[in-house]
């Protein structure tokens, strides 16, 4: 395996002296329910004090008035990321009162769906257009099921990355666009083929409250009782990645192909134009017109499908997303398969962070040839193979033509991924890389040490199960953090302020009648 490693490696010669042009720029955006002390999901409106959702670059809210995004800026370093986040952390904090952040991602205790509040955006155009949105996803798969929370991660290269790529040299740089796009879906792509390896080390999602299953009783049927109030998969790694989390049959007819740009976009105009007979049957408009959804198509706009990985580009004001990558390329990648650390204050620690960092590199640099129909299922056979039985002893996975044991592949990608950790760490006199591979190693000798496998641990020996051992977390966060710099809580309070004025500035120029605002945007499609 080792000698394998290093004839990868040396396909690169050029990382052991600039290994920097490897490196990544990073965001997040970090998911998590506001909880109250007893335990059940918060009932409030989001607060003011945390300005408004609609305008906010850095707080918002996701599906529910409860379900807190924080949205760091992109950085290029992992601890600059996680310092901005948990400043984020800090400053929501000191405006919910006794309210905790909810650490884990399947949800609080909810026992009625209606006690999911819909998140409220104002009366603008463009903030009932937000929710309109939300409430389709409502009548579509319910309320409770949008309260499962994780993370994104969002890579791009840096610029040094892209002057080493031989195919870029002497190009225009008007025609780097459709390199660059390449690049990503070519990083995509491996990806999709290695991403089970990140849900047996950071799936954190082994075991659901009862009352999740109460709501969507179908779903009970491949779970166990881990005591009265919890439901567990004895193997899983993350339920809110299996059919239990964001699934949708509507979407099942939808084959994405990440080979190309175009087939991508041409698979997801289709699920926005294409009707579906039971959202048919729902309307846009319930017979009082109030509106129900935004079509009655598979899609109501790009954001619905459920997919762990995407190509993005950031949009113009007012610009759809499919429109903004068919013109100016992909600039950017989100990563949406992690679970919610329950161990780390923020949801992710610094060494996944590390660890993260090593492996979007290594599916950059390694070779990643186009992937046929047989190849995309076989890699979405083994991600669900690992979601749902990913500690399983002797568990095998389809490699090619053969079957292997998942820990013998997994060992070829660690030699691999440690010996580009040990050339970065060389650049740049350090060895945080090497420390970070050896750390997820660990779990591969020993299941018992993964997140899935702790939480369960923990959840059965906790008052309450699951949802004790998630409560009990969130107040060891809530009381762990440090108080904020008042230089910091001075910016926060005037951005706060700034994003209630713009959202009210929205508010006061939206002229149009909405059916008509949304039949143009529509239109665009």
């Amino acid at each position: 395996m080792v000698s394998s490693a290093h004839n990868w490696v040396s396909q690169h010669p050029w990382l052991n002296d600039q290994g920097v042009h490897a490196a990544l720029n990073i965001g997040v955006e970090k998911e998590g329910l506001r909880v109250t002390p007893s335990g059940k999901i918060a009932s409030t409106p989001h607060p003011d004090a945390l300005g408004a959702t609609l305008t906010h670059p850095f707080i918002t809210t996701d599906y529910s008035e409860a379900l807190l995004e924080f949205i760091t800026p992109v950085l290029g370093d992992s601890q600059a990321v996680l310092t901005y986040l948990d400043q984020l952390h800090q400053w929501t904090l000191m405006g919910i009162g006794e309210e905790v952040i909810w650490p884990c991602s399947m949800p609080c205790r909810i026992d009625h769906e209606l006690d999911v509040p819909i998140a409220e955006y104002g009366t603008s155009n463009i903030g009932r257009l937000k929710q309109v949105y939300r409430h389709g996803l409502w009548h579509r798969y319910g309320r409770i099921m949008q309260c499962i929370a994780g993370i994104h991660y969002n890579v791009s290269l840096n610029e040094g990355f892209w002057q080493q790529l031989p195919q870029a040299e002497g190009v225009d740089p008007s025609s780097l666009k459709d390199i660059k796009t390449q690049q990503y879906f070519s990083i995509i792509r491996n990806f999709r083929r290695y991403s089970w390896l990140l849900m047996y080390l950071f799936g954190a999602s082994p075991c659901v409250d009862a009352s999740f299953l109460e709501a969507y009783p179908h779903k009970r049927s491949s779970l166990e009782r881990l005591d009265a109030d919890t439901y567990f998969g004895p193997y899983a790694t993350s339920l809110r990645m299996s059919d239990l989390g964001y699934q949708s049959a509507a979407q099942a007819g939808l084959f994405v192909c990440y080979n190309r740009l175009d087939t991508y976009l041409q698979t997801l105009k289709q699920g926005i134009t294409t009707p579906y007979p039971a959202y048919q049957a729902i309307g846009v408009q319930s017979p009082d017109g109030e509106y129900q959804q935004m079509s009655t198509h598979i899609l109501q706009i790009e954001n619905e499908y459920y997919s762990d990985i995407r190509p993005k580009r950031t949009t113009l004001s007012g610009e759809k997303p499919l429109h903004a990558l068919d013109s100016r390329g992909v600039e950017y990648i989100e990563v949406r398969s992690l679970d919610l650390n329950p161990y780390a204050a923020n949801g992710l620690s610094l060494d996944q962070m590390h660890f993260l960092e090593l492996f979007m590199q290594y599916c950059a640099l390694k070779d990643s040839p186009l992937m046929s129909q047989i190849e995309c299922d076989q890699a979405q056979s083994n991600l669900n193979l690992v979601i749902n039985q990913g500690r399983k002893p002797h568990l095998r996975l389809g490699n090619s033509h053969n079957e292997v044991l998942m820990k013998d592949w997994s060992c070829q990608l660690m030699d691999e991924i440690f010996l580009l950790a040990r050339c970065l760490d060389k650049q740049q006199g350090t060895d945080i890389r090497q420390q970070a591979v050896s750390q997820q190693q660990r779990l591969l000798d020993n299941a018992e040490l993964t997140l899935s496998a702790r939480i369960l641990s923990d959840s059965s020996q906790a008052a309450g199960g699951f949802v004790g051992f998630g409560q009990k977390q969130a107040e060891r966060f809530r009381d762990s953090h440090d108080s904020l710099d008042t230089q910091i809580i001075r910016q926060f309070e005037q951005l706060s302020m700034d994003t209630l004025s713009q959202k009210n500035s929205l508010e006061a120029s939206s002229t149009i009648e909405f059916g008509n605002f949304l039949r143009d945007y529509l239109a665009g499609f």
